[in-house]
């Protein structure tokens, strides 16, 4: 998949998480997904759970990008030499880089902006998923981590004769239905670009209950109530 394909995939997934903001103690659903299971600073004791670098290897994940393109790590620093050694950690940046700052935290360059500014995506900052703008050479930021985005592959899309059988195969929806197959929907609708408060879990799964929260979506990306087949359709973009 192209470097912009990617980047605007990575974009539009931090986007939506802007406004998360964790509980007490850093018990946050990045960290769930991250550790396999809630955690909470001082369990064990002196452990704390920061979680600016947990933040954006979650949404890489969500992106589809293996951890041999972004890593999975915990530390700032640890990011930082992964790219080092990979020769990916430059001191100008581009849109889809990660921002390394020397107080030991890290953004996603959402923009590059007039006047040698950038705009940032970030986790942890101010106990949330937050915006920030800075210049890019604020003596605070150590460099730019590039990941290589190009090496992303999919896998190609089906034949339109398998296309049409597993659209055929999906199940109408309504409002008031439950199981695997709205927690389908829901996450097709959410790789949409809609939010669902209601229905998606502290560890980024859904619920499965189509309610008025799924129905809202639904209508925003297909101006209909009811998933069936052109529904699916759109959704899967085919």
């Amino acid at each position: 998949m192209s470097r912009l394909a990617m980047v605007q995939s990575v974009r539009a997934i931090e986007e939506g998480e802007l406004g998360t903001a964790e509980r007490p103690g850093n018990n946050v659903k990045y960290n769930t997904a991250y550790y396999g299971h809630p955690v909470h600073d001082g369990t064990p004791a002196g452990v704390t759970y920061a979680w600016c670098v947990v933040f954006q290897w979650w949404c890489f994940q969500k992106a589809g990008i293996p951890t041999s393109v972004f890593p999975k790590a915990n530390n700032v620093f640890a990011v930082r030499d992964w790219f080092k050694r990979k020769v990916r950690f430059y001191h100008t940046p581009m849109t889809g880089d990660l921002v390394i700052f020397a107080k030991s935290h890290i953004g996603f360059v959402e923009k590059l902006l007039e006047g040698n500014r950038i705009q940032t995506i970030e986790g942890n900052t101010d106990n949330a998923v937050r915006r920030h703008t800075y210049k890019a050479d604020d003596p605070g930021i150590q460099g730019y981590c590039r990941p290589e985005y190009h090496k992303v592959t999919v896998p190609p899309p089906p034949t339109d004769e398998k296309t049409e059988a597993i659209v055929r195969a999906l199940p109408r929806l309504q409002n008031g239905d439950k199981g695997a197959n709205v927690k389908r929907l829901q996450a097709l609708l959410r790789a949409n670009g809609q939010k669902l408060p209601n229905s998606q879990l502290q560890d980024g799964s859904f619920d499965g209950d189509f309610g008025n929260d799924t129905e809202t979506a639904l209508k925003a990306v297909t101006g209909s109530a009811v998933a069936d087949d052109a529904q699916w359709a759109r959704l899967l973009g085919v």
